[in-house]
């Protein structure tokens, strides 16, 4: 009788246990242990690191984890995470299953990613793929649609800001479990409103417009040594900040000597630690693209301040492009 009553009181314990489980509310804690097989796992750890998701390729375990809990409804969640390597490079897996979302993420040591979600059982279910590769722009696909509908932004937080709905709805739980115990929207807040705080003072501090920034990408093909020196000297002077406008160049318009020195300064500026607000402050703070997708959402002062980063950074080239009439 009474081995029944302990087995069915640690029963009752483990279920209430795994009800909290993948809970993505503000009420999950720091070091909450029935978060998903995602979050501080040994076996694979992720980072954001300038507004993009990376595998932490010094420290994974390879082998097999398989999870099933509960939500609070008492509806089964499966999730399936596997660890590999292919020629030195880690490789991950991960799927996720419950009663209506189905997830599944592949990516490896090389900075290729792709996430899909699916919520709902039916073939015509919202359905989002998002595709991450190194120099290139986060790709998101998203169905149905009539035409399939396509995003392409720099980074986490330009999605976030250029369709708001699609991120919360398909990718901001799954991004706040790799990062945990930060959460994207925190630090894209915080970052945000340093980003203004410090737009005030952009009168007197010294702005790189576009002009400027395409004479030091011309000169990185002089036949002149020092000219191409001095060139990469005054980019790589930029920090992250110039990483969000390299995004935005056509490479392809370079020759081979602009893109491998191009290529050599993104690895250069691209740290090795996670983000926090004061670096993801820096990445938007010239970003022109950055607050044309915020405007939106902003007060009318905030706008006026936004608007004087676009134009100090366009220079000759902004033409009609205020943004602060914006509704």
């Amino acid at each position: 009788m009474m081995r029944g009553w302990i087995l069915a009181t640690a029963w009752i314990a483990a279920t209430l246990a795994a009800t909290s489980m993948f809970a993505y509310g503000d009420d999950d804690q720091p070091g909450d242990p029935n978060g998903s097989l995602l979050r501080q796992n040994p076996a694979a750890r992720f980072a954001l690191v300038l507004g993009r998701l990376r595998l932490d390729t010094a420290r994974y375990r390879k082998g097999t984890q398989t999870a099933t809990q509960l939500d609070s409804d008492q509806n089964p969640i499966t999730e399936s995470l596997q660890v590999s390597t292919r020629r030195g490079t880690a490789l991950v897996y991960f799927t996720r299953s419950s009663c209506d979302q189905t997830v599944r993420i592949e990516c490896d040591g090389a900075g290729r990613w792709q996430i899909e979600s699916r919520h709902g059982r039916l073939a015509n279910s919202p359905h989002a793929v998002a595709t991450q590769s190194p120099g290139e722009p986060i790709r998101v696909v998203i169905q149905p649609g009539t035409p399939t509908r396509g995003i392409a932004e720099a980074t986490w937080l330009h999605i976030r800001q250029s369709n708001p709905d699609v991120f919360e709805t398909h990718f901001r739980g799954l991004i706040d479990e790799m990062i945990f115990p930060y959460r994207i929207n925190d630090l894209a807040r915080d970052a945000h409103t340093e980003s203004l705080r410090n737009a005030s003072a952009i009168e007197t501090r010294d702005v790189i417009d576009d002009v400027t920034l395409d004479e030091w990408i011309d000169d990185l093909r002089s036949p002149r040594r020092t000219v191409r020196r001095d060139a990469e000297r005054r980019l790589r002077s930029l920090g992250v900040s110039l990483l969000p406008r390299l995004a935005s160049i056509d490479m392809t318009r370079l020759d081979a000597e602009q893109q491998t020195r191009l290529h050599e300064i993104r690895s250069t500026l691209t740290p090795l630690v996670e983000d926090d607000a004061a670096r993801l402050s820096m990445l938007i703070r010239d970003d022109v693209r950055y607050w044309q997708l915020a405007a939106a959402r902003m007060s009318v002062p905030d706008r006026e301040l936004a608007d004087t980063i676009c134009r100090r950074i366009q220079g000759s080239y902004a033409g009609d492009t205020r943004i602060a009439e914006r509704p």
